[in-house]
């Protein structure tokens, strides 16, 4: 089986799940994360790396000055996300271009500056790849993961999809167990810790 390596792309908490000889692995590089969101994700194995940036407040950049952040921070993240890639293959017996990359697409609602950042984040991502010599990428649409997920009914929002990870058969992964077992570990009260939802959301994109 050829090495899959799907994302759930954001500015902020990018997330990827890999599967390379049937075995997955799950990695995150949010922007800032609590303490509490980063020891219990370590806990179950997921390879988190923080990057510790502040957030971008409009008011305090000029309009030049805030397209040179967001230029400064898009490359590091995907210079950082290649580079994690690249070491995974190489650890292997396979090679860059026997890897598929495999993405979610842009929802048809998407607008305003949010979902410009998001597109030119994305975009240098895969020029970094595509640099790197990976060839063989694949683009879903939101709702087409949700179905493979099971999730596309109306109403139905993120903690389904993080739900319906856990009860996943195939999945050996530590952080499935733990969501089967007691999905509380995982969370702050009632709501999921930080880039759970993202997790869930890259591994429904590997699978499809």
């Amino acid at each position: 089986m050829q090495p899959i390596f799907a994302f759930d792309f954001s500015c902020n908490k990018p997330a990827m799940t890999c599967i390379i000889d049937g075995k997955i692995e799950i990695y995150v590089w949010p922007s800032d994360i609590d303490k509490t969101s980063y020891e219990r994700l370590d806990d179950c194995g997921i390879h988190v790396y923080n990057r510790k940036l502040d957030k971008i407040k409009d008011k305090e950049f000029t309009q030049h000055e805030l397209i040179l952040e967001h230029m400064r921070r898009s490359t590091e993240l995907a210079d950082k996300i290649t580079v994690t890639i690249c070491e995974i293959i190489h650890g292997t017996n396979y090679n860059i271009e026997s890897a598929i990359i495999s993405n979610e697409g842009f929802a048809f609602s998407a607008k305003g500056d949010a979902a410009l950042d998001l597109s030119g984040y994305k975009y240098i991502l895969m020029d970094r790849l595509m640099q790197a010599g990976f060839k063989n990428f694949r683009t879903y649409s939101p709702i087409t993961i949700k179905k493979t997920a099971g999730c596309s009914k109306r109403g139905l929002g993120k903690d389904a999809m993080i739900e319906a990870f856990g009860k996943e058969p195939d999945s050996t992964h530590k952080i499935v167990e733990i969501l089967k077992q007691n999905p509380q570990l995982l969370k702050k009260k009632t709501n999921y810790i930080m880039c759970m939802d993202d997790i869930a959301d890259s591994y429904w994109c590997l699978k499809t």
